[in-house]
């Protein structure tokens, strides 16, 4: 008997998404929000975990969580859902619908690793110069290939843009797939489809707390039509989202002036190292809408960057690749000193490199 022989076809190869094991001191390599959870709402965490019933199953249907997520997003609670991060939301939908996933490249990795779990065909669609979205191949490839869902995340991960609004609405009016828009960094770019939800019935859209400070809970929601959310609730597992991270989210989510004064100083942080990165020679940066910043380095390269930066205990994501990414490298903000200590470990680098 060889286990091999059990293994479903697109799985037997696929490679898990794995994060390096290296030691650090400084963390910045997976867009977290890099500061603590404020006094005020920490003393509120402290008192509510004091009352949770630990021994009982949570609230499968979120309802608290939900009713904060409608005050937070406008919508009634109907038209929300909640699940165990985005990934589990994404995996949903492709459970729920469709048979091909079109997306654009490079973009979120668990687009296409959750595509093949699922058992769906894909279809990468390159971005163009500047990572700028080819709207016209999208939807050519989704008319080629029904029924499909196509995933557009704006601002785009790891890339950093933001697409233009029109191309992405003729997208869901010519299409004819269902249009997932992963707003995974709405609070930094400010930038949101809700308005389009009641006129688009082939909208949904994702969103996730993780990059505003609560990244250790888990939890992402998505917002649909009624009629969607019913679909996904039946391929949903039962209790998906524990009792601790529903009532710290809700919690939050209800008393949000802390956290929206750190995404402030994480955007303010964002353009000073922006501005940092363009004096470094050697060293291209890209316009960012999110909590992290792409850059590229043929000179000394980003291989030789990440492992310099390793050996001062500096951790940041190594994206090079062949296509696109190749020889790109993603820094998250940090905190000042942070994001001072990184520039300063590029200087020493990049003037230090023979290559240079």
């Amino acid at each position: 008997m060889e286990i091999n022989d059990f293994i479903r076809k697109g799985i037997r190869d696929l490679k898990p998404y794995q994060v390096p094991g290296v030691s650090y001191s400084i963390k910045l390599d997976a867009h977290e929000n890099p500061y603590p959870l404020p006094d005020r709402l920490r003393a509120k965490v402290e008192k509510v975990m004091a009352n949770l019933p630990l021994n009982r199953y949570p609230d499968p249907g979120a309802v608290k969580l939900r009713q904060a997520i409608a005050d937070y997003t406008g919508l009634d609670t109907d038209w929300i859902t909640v699940g165990n991060g985005s990934d589990e939301l994404i995996q949903s939908i492709m459970l729920a619908f469709g048979e091909n996933v079109v997306y654009p490249e490079p973009t979120f990795d668990m687009y296409p690793i959750l595509a093949k779990v699922t058992g769906l065909s894909l279809k990468g669609i390159p971005l163009g110069d500047n990572f700028c979205l080819d709207d016209e191949a999208i939807i050519q490839a989704a008319k080629e290939n029904q029924p499909s869902l196509i995933f557009i995340s704006s601002p785009n991960n790891p890339t950093g843009n933001s697409f233009p609004r029109e191309k992405i609405e003729r997208i869901i009016v010519e299409s004819g797939a269902l249009v997932i828009c992963d707003e995974a960094y709405y609070e930094f770019s400010g930038e949101s489809f809700i308005p389009w939800l009641a006129q688009y019935e082939n909208l949904i859209i994702l969103r996730t707390l993780s990059k505003l400070g609560l990244a250790g809970l888990r939890v992402g929601y998505m917002l649909a039509s009624p009629s969607i959310i019913r679909e996904i609730n039946k391929v949903k597992l039962p209790y998906n989202l524990n009792t601790v991270s529903q009532e710290i989210a809700a919690l939050v989510l209800t008393d949000f002036e802390p956290i929206s004064s750190q995404i402030k100083e994480i955007v303010a942080q964002r353009e000073e190292v922006s501005q940092c990165l363009k004096a470094l020679p050697g060293i291209d940066s890209f316009p960012s809408r999110t909590n992290f910043i792409l850059m590229r380095s043929n000179l000394p390269g980003a291989d030789y960057i990440w492992s310099e930066l390793v050996k001062a205990g500096i951790l940041i994501k190594n994206l090079n690749r062949e296509g696109a990414l190749k020889d790109c490298l993603r820094v998250s903000i940090g905190t000042h000193e942070e994001n001072a200590a990184i520039i300063s470990a590029l200087n020493r680098i990049v003037f230090d490199s023979e290559i240079v």
